[in-house]
Parts: structure tokens; sequence; C-alpha cells
């Protein structure tokens, strides 16, 4: 009934006041307390709420670029049509940072197309978009696509205004490309001057930096240069590739300078790979130069290198030329090895 239950509740509240009335001091402060953790906490959400707004205003995230120019840049590189890829590239670069993608084929295009302004027109849409594309990763994209083109001029001042201007710290990528690019000329002081840069940073180069510097010797027909590099790398251990070893006898042998390629890397104990043994004997065989294709044989075999159908023809044509008997025992390895003896072997040893 009514009566009872309020009778119950009028002694409930008696006795819970007679039990609080000694403690209503810790009591106030426990619900001052509640109250004040409470408003900080709402305060904080709501400042949290207000910087994450001012931030949003300050810094707006970036609009994505238009998949439509996306997909005409990608096929017009495709095809080859620069200028539609720059027609293309300007009408989305207004509103929308470039996909690192798209990068080197912009790149590219303006290189071919207008050589002269593509530094500036790129910078200006690095600055434009800083907060996407100001790093060291577009930096490289932007630098190894200048490299290829061996716009050395355009790199050099890129290269600046990375640094100067958007305060990109370099990376030994970036020295990467910046080495390749002077090494495609033929440029050996500047590829020099940034090693000491490098050496100065306490940066070491990497096996990737030396076949771009290789490569970009290789490309000017500099013997020198290439065996330094080759040297370089021998000393500080690292792996040598082989196509590095027979690309730098290849022009070795062009400038008429096989024995002495030959003696410097064997000095060093570089390995030559089958291929490059191969082409020392092609060379050594063109001069009927028999003496040194024997030294060359002997490296390969205390090696035990395999000789190739090519070593083998030009080793042959030596030897008989000279009347050694040792073109017979050529002759029976070949068989046992089941290399296969070329036309041109037999009309060579017939003649």
């Amino acid at each position: 009934p009514p009566a009872v239950l309020a009778m119950t509740v009028a002694a409930f509240l008696h006795v819970a006041y007679e039990s609080a009335a000694p403690m209503w001091v810790e009591l106030s402060f426990l619900v001052f307390f509640t109250l004040g953790f409470a408003f900080l906490h709402i305060d904080g959400f709501a400042w949290n709420s207000t910087k994450r707004s001012k931030q949003l205003v300050e810094n707006p995230k970036p609009r994505a670029f238009d998949a439509r120019l996306r997909k005409v840049i990608e096929d017009e590189t495709a095809l080859g049509k620069h200028d539609a890829v720059l027609k293309a590239w300007r009408v989305g670069c207004i509103s929308a940072p470039t996909p690192p993608e798209l990068i080197k084929p912009v790149v590219h295009a303006l290189l071919d197309l207008e050589p002269e302004d593509a530094a500036s027109e790129l910078l200006e849409h690095i600055r434009k978009h800083a907060m996407v594309l100001s790093n060291s990763r577009v930096a490289c994209a932007v630098l190894d696509a200048v490299a290829r083109a061996g716009e050395v001029r355009t790199m050099e001042e890129l290269w600046e205004a990375f640094q100067k201007d958007l305060r990109i710290k370099p990376t030994y990528q970036m020295y990467e490309m910046l080495i390749g690019g002077f090494a495609s000329v033929g440029d050996e002081k500047k590829v020099a001057k940034v090693f000491e840069t490098l050496s100065e940073s306490r940066m070491k180069l990497t096996a990737r930096g030396y076949s771009l510097t290789i490569k970009g010797f290789l490309k000017n027909n500099m013997v020198d240069a290439v065996l330094r590099q080759l040297l370089a790398m021998n000393t500080q251990g690292i792996h040598i590739p082989p196509f590095a070893i027979v690309q730098f006898l290849r022009i070795s042998c062009q400038a008429t300078r096989n024995c002495e390629a030959f003696s410097a890397l064997s000095t060093a104990n570089i390995a030559l790979p089958p291929e490059a043994v191969s082409l020392l004997l092609e060379d050594c065989a063109k001069r009927g130069d028999l003496e040194h294709a024997t030294r060359v044989e002997d490296l390969a075999r205390e090696a035990k290198q395999p000789l190739l159908c090519g070593a083998y023809d030009a080793l042959l044509k030596l030897n008989t030329s000279r009347g050694h008997l040792h073109a017979l025992e050529l002759f029976e390895e070949m068989q046992t090895a089941g290399v296969r003896i070329s036309e041109g072997l037999c009309v060579g040893l017939l003649s």
C-alpha cells in the first residue's frame, strides 16, 4: 500500500541522513571533485575539436588528381605524345598535386618540349602543393628523370632549389641521382666533388650509386674513370655486377687497351665472368695475340671459370694458326663439354 511504501522510504532516508551526517565534508568534496572533473573533460573535448577545425582550415586535405586526366596522361605517355601529356597535366595540377607515379612522365614531357622553363614550372607546382610534394621522395623522382635525360643544368638548378628554397634535406638516394646525372655527361670532376660531400656527411655510396656512376662513364667510353669506380667497389667489398666488368672490357678493347685493362683487374683479384673472358679472347684473336690469350685462358682455368663457345673459337684459331698442339686439347675439351663447333670456326680453321 502507498502508506507503507511512504513510511519505508522515510525510514530509509532517515537512516541514510543519520549515517552520512558526520561525513558531510567528505561528501561535499566528492561532489565538487566529480563536477570539476566533468567540466575539465568537456572543456578539453571542446579545445581539441577547435584545434582540429583550425588545422583543417589552415592545412586542408589536398584534392586528388582528376582520374580522367590521370588516365589521359598514362595513355599519351605510352604513345609518346608529350604535348598531350603536358596539356592534361597543366589542367590537373591547378587544383591537385601530381601523383608520384605521374611525376617522371610529366618531367620527361617538360624537358622534351620546354627544357628552359622545366625547372621553374616544376618548382612552382611543388611550392603550391608543398604539404604533399615537398619531400625527398618526390625530389628523387624529379632528379632521376632529369638526370636520365642528361639535362645537367636543370638538375643543378633543381638541386639548389630543393635545399635552399624548399628545405628538403638531401638523402643518399638524392645524391645518387645527382652522381648519375653528372656521370651521364662524363663530368668526372663533379662526380668526385659529390663523393667528397658524401664523405663529409658520413654517407657511404651504395652499390646502386656506383652502378649509376659506371653506367654514365661507360656511356662516354671513359676507360680510366670506369676502372677507378670498379677498383673502389672492390676495395669496399661491394659486389661488382658482371655487366660492369664486361662493358668495361668492351670499351677497353675498342680503345686497344685490352692488356692494360686485364692486368688491372687481375692485379686487384677481380674475378672475370665467362662473358668477359670470351670478349678478351675474341679481341686477342682479332689482333693475333696468342701470348695474351694464353694468360687470359690460364687465369680463367685457375678461377675454374667455364669457357664459352666464343672463347673456344678464339683459342682454337690462335693455336691452330701457330701450329700448337694445344689446339687438339681444346678440340677434345669442346667435344667432352658438349660445346657446339660453329661453321665459322670450321671455315676459319680450314682456311
